[in-house]
């Protein structure tokens, strides 16, 4: 991307970001023209560095274990497993060793059985909008609904007890819930308009970029009462709020389709939306015991910002129709090699390859590679060259390692498994005259395979090739398992699928991924390419010659 914005894409998942983000844009315009105004939210961990995504990772990997605890748990004791809200209030009661935050007093489980806790909102979320594990505490309800929408100092500074909460935020050892239970100075805001102004206007860099970048290169079309704005920004912790409130609940990770639902929730984020969601978090805090009182249904409270009649049916029928598009991953980066060195003597000893003429044979079809005077495994394996037999039309695959790429040297042998009578590796099936070459994939390449059994060949993403079991790794548009046909089952038989709990339900399909981990593909009826468009169009995929491999700076070289 030439442009004045080059220099400011310097980190690589902003750049991919930019990058999708200009494609999908630029098909939507091609398709349906010209439009007024663009709501956009941003991911909160793009922008950041390595280290700070993978802390990210790491934080997100240790919710998660909680998180399956705390649903084990709430199945132990008979509460719903599935519900978010006991799962919170597990992980609060664990976290604040089961005492409630305010009175100090200990919290049974019989209290949660009954009701008599709640979760608080720390700094009160009409007035900090912060919907944050680090903003809520579990307190006797009698303590909440005294505290109303206060900080806890403003409402309990004044109590004998206020020393005794201080020293229980400062046992949680997390300093940002023990800055905001005992914050003296904070800021209340006189009205929505701040909020409103903050959540509609995001200045992370990122945003800022994608914004000044569509502003300078997108022409829209005028408004027709002279509005001059085509650019909304949103927080990405209010359309979080707002999903849960228009009852969509969390997000369903099992598959991709959650990103729709946030794209719905976020072309709805007008100002006074925004405005009447936050006039109700204000009342809702102030009478909090007068909503309990008349138990007023959460329907009736979702529908006083609801965006239009029916907006959640309509959005949830909508999903069904949507395919997700995918783009390949043809950029080649990364490592040549894996960086542990193995010595030739482990090599034998393991007789991974078999004998002293197995390694030597590995090592000349690229499966093993030689450094000085030890070995390494390759590394990555960006692209997977597909040919057919002339005769009997069974598929092989040449597999293509980064190593392969900068050395400059187009394989041209495709794998076969197993080894021979005296146990070492089989030599590799050269790829001469007697076959055709059909195509070259990368992950997340759109495939249509067929295998025996299968009614009908069935459209899906290509994850990874296995070079031992001369197999693919397939995965469904969506990742849902949830509502396969008869016909999918047998590409996705739950039994292979990767769970995504625990055992809690092992009757319920939601807990599974729509993944083929190992499908042989000399036995595929059907293997063919197809193509799909930013906006999920799938069309066709024509023949291409076979293309070199080479990085920048390989050195050019004749294919062997």
């Amino acid at each position: 991307m030439d442009t004045p914005y080059s220099d400011q894409l310097t980190n690589p998942v902003v750049s991919r970001a930019v990058r999708e983000y200009r494609k999908v844009v630029n098909s939507i315009v091609k398709k349906h023209g010209k439009f007024h105004k663009i709501h956009i939210e941003l991911a909160r961990e793009i922008g950041k560095t390595f280290e700070e995504r993978k802390k990210i990772e790491t934080e997100q990997a240790n919710n998660h274990k909680l998180n399956n605890e705390a649903m084990i748990f709430c199945q132990e004791i008979g509460l719903n497993p599935y519900s978010n809200q006991n799962i919170l209030k597990i992980k609060l009661w664990r976290e604040q060793q089961e005492i409630c935050m305010y009175s100090g007093k200990k919290i049974s489980i019989n209290d949660i059985l009954s009701n008599l806790v709640e979760i608080d909102h720390i700094l009160p979320y009409s007035r900090s909008f912060d919907d944050s594990m680090s903003n809520k505490v579990l307190v006797f309800a009698k303590f909440n609904q005294e505290k109303k929408n206060q900080t806890p100092y403003e409402a309990f500074s004044d109590k004998d007890f206020w020393n005794d909460i201080v020293l229980r935020a400062k046992s949680l050892n997390n300093s940002s819930k023990f800055k905001k239970l005992t914050t003296a100075n904070f800021v209340n805001k006189k009205d929505g308009s701040d909020f409103i102004q903050r959540n509609l206007n995001d200045t992370r860099y990122i945003s800022r970029l994608v914004v000044n970048y569509t502003r300078d290169y997108l022409n829209f079309l005028d408004f027709d009462d002279g509005k001059k704005e085509h650019l909304l920004c949103v927080n990405g912790s209010l359309t979080s709020m707002l999903r849960h409130y228009w009852g969509f609940g969390d997000k369903d990770r099992n598959g991709h389709i959650h990103h729709f639902v946030d794209a719905a929730i976020l072309s709805a984020c007008s100002p006074s939306v925004i405005k009447a969601f936050s006039d109700f978090k204000k009342t809702e805090e102030i009478n909090n015991a007068k909503y309990y009182a008349d138990k007023i249904s959460g329907l009736r409270i979702k529908s006083k910002f609801d965006p239009f009649i029916n907006f959640r049916s309509i959005v949830l029928d909508a999903a069904k129709n949507i395919f997700v598009s995918k783009p390949p991953r043809k950029k080649v980066t990364g490592a040549l090699h894996q960086e542990t060195i193995i010595s030739k003597d482990d090599i034998l000893k393991e007789q991974k390859y078999g004998s002293e003429l197995g390694l030597n044979r590995a090592l000349n079809l690229g499966k093993i590679r030689q450094i000085n005077y030890g070995y390494v495994d390759n590394a990555e394996m960006p692209r997977v060259d597909i040919f057919a037999d002339r005769k009997n039309g069974k598929f092989y695959g040449v597999p293509i390692y980064t190593m392969d790429f900068a050395l400059g040297i187009l394989p041209n042998k495709a794998c076969v498994k197993g080894k021979d009578n005296q146990g070492n590796i089989k030599d590799w099936l050269e790829m001469d005259e007697n076959y055709e070459f059909k195509f070259s994939l990368f992950k997340d390449d759109l495939i249509r395979i067929q295998k025996s059994g299968m009614s009908e060949a069935v459209v899906c993403y290509y994850n990874s090739f296995n070079v031992s079991s001369c197999s693919i790794s397939v995965e469904k548009h969506n990742a849902d398992a949830k509502d396969l046909s008869d016909n999918e089952k047998l590409l996705y038989p739950s039994s292979k699928n990767k769970r995504k709990k625990d055992d809690l339900d092992d009757a319920s399909p939601a807990t599974y991924e729509a993944i083929q981990p190992s499908l042989g593909i000399q036995s595929l009826l059907k293997f063919e390419k197809l193509i799909v468009s930013p906006l999920g169009e799938i069309s066709e995929f024509k023949f291409e010659p076979r293309a070199d491999v080479r990085l920048k700076t390989s050195k050019k070289t004749n294919n062997v």
